[in-house]
């Protein structure tokens, strides 16, 4: 904090954008963020050794090419990795004996939302990766932070790490003042900044609480990730609580899922009820090797991947 004010002081500027690895401690962001030293404090969604890359990335746009446009999205948007199709997936799906329909996207967000309702916990594999390290709603697990077990469920049995360790809420963005002691004008998108839970409201979602009544929380608006935007709401209007547990979708010692194959094998290897990749929806209990009511009958079988080929294998590749 004496750094930012000596910082401010020197160079007089009303905003601040930290980056390196210093920027990945969210409550050091946020009492920063409180001081009021600065009007806006940004924190870049890859702060440490990776965000380099973006950086010099940009800097070369900007310097070298004389972009005429702005050379960065507004809102900036950690969405810059690898996407797969239904098809990709389907095809995936079927090298692994599972005989599934793809679900519209509204089954698709009415059944997920309801199997997290009901004390399930799931992966969530769509669209572009993230970059960074804070999985943002497309690499991820995801639970129900209501219930006071579910810390302990996705420590021991899923991520296979120390029990201490907290999660992440992930909320709606035009509800997160009804949670969390925040300043509305800062930026919440990238799970950067550690924030107090209102009192009130720690005891309903006691799994996303630290001991010390804060969160690291993910504020998730419509326009920077629609479709996990439809699922928190989704849940919101099944649960009448707008937020959920979102932590990577991986297992200890191990990157987060790229692809729909690492997605899977952290899914078998692990606790998980349900994954839901692309389109499809997997459940564990019982395990699916052919069309069930998941998918609609009344869907056309023209949505079926049969005879779609590819040359490249399913790997991440840049």
């Amino acid at each position: 904090m004496n750094i930012a004010q000596e910082l401010q002081r020197i160079s007089g500027k009303e905003s601040l954008v930290i980056a390196g690895g210093v920027g990945l401690n969210g409550l050091a962001n946020h009492k920063i963020e409180k001081t009021g030293t600065f009007k806006n404090v940004w924190v870049q969604p890859a702060a440490g050794d990776d965000g380099g890359a973006l950086g010099a990335a940009l800097y070369i746009s900007k310097n070298y090419f004389q972009t005429s446009t702005p050379y960065y999205p507004t809102p900036f948007t950690p969405f810059l990795g690898p996407s797969y199709s239904d098809q990709e997936i389907g095809l995936f799906l079927e090298s692994e004996k599972y005989d599934l329909l793809p679900l519209d996207q509204n089954s698709l967000l009415e059944k997920v939302a309801t199997l997290l309702s009901q004390g399930l916990v799931g992966g969530w594999f769509q669209g572009h990766m993230e970059f960074g390290p804070r999985a943002l709603g497309s690499r991820s697990i995801l639970a129900d932070a209501r219930n006071a077990n579910m810390k302990d469920i996705l420590n021991k049995k899923i991520k296979l790490r120390e029990s201490f360790r907290p999660f992440a809420p992930a909320i709606l963005s035009e509800k997160i003042n009804e949670y969390f002691d925040i300043i509305p004008t800062q930026d919440f998108s990238y799970m950067t900044k550690v924030v107090s839970v209102h009192k009130e409201k720690r005891e309903i979602i006691p799994a996303a609480t630290h001991e010390d009544g804060t969160a690291r929380v993910q504020s998730v608006s419509k326009q920077l990730n629609p479709l996990f935007h439809k699922l928190i709401s989704k849940f919101d209007s099944i649960t009448g609580v707008p937020l959920i547990i979102n932590t990577s979708l991986n297992l200890k010692g191990e990157p987060i899922a790229c692809s729909p194959r690492d997605a899977y094998k952290t899914f078998k290897n692990s606790e998980m009820d349900f994954l839901a990749l692309g389109s499809y929806l997997i459940l564990k209990k019982p395990l699916q090797t052919k069309k069930t009511s998941i998918a609609s009958k009344t869907q056309s079988l023209e949505h079926k991947v049969k005879t779609f080929y590819f040359e490249t294998p399913l790997t991440c590749t840049p």
